[in-house]
């Protein structure tokens, strides 16, 4: 597997985003 060939593993997990309650990213910001 390839997690056991890596010294670091993340798992990132979307709790709560903005984009849950129909809000865009932003030009200049997020964009």
């Amino acid at each position: 597997k390839m997690i056991d060939l890596c010294d670091y593993v993340t798992e990132f997990k979307k709790i709560k985003h903005p984009y849950d309650r129909g809000i865009t990213g932003r030009i200049g910001v997020e964009f």
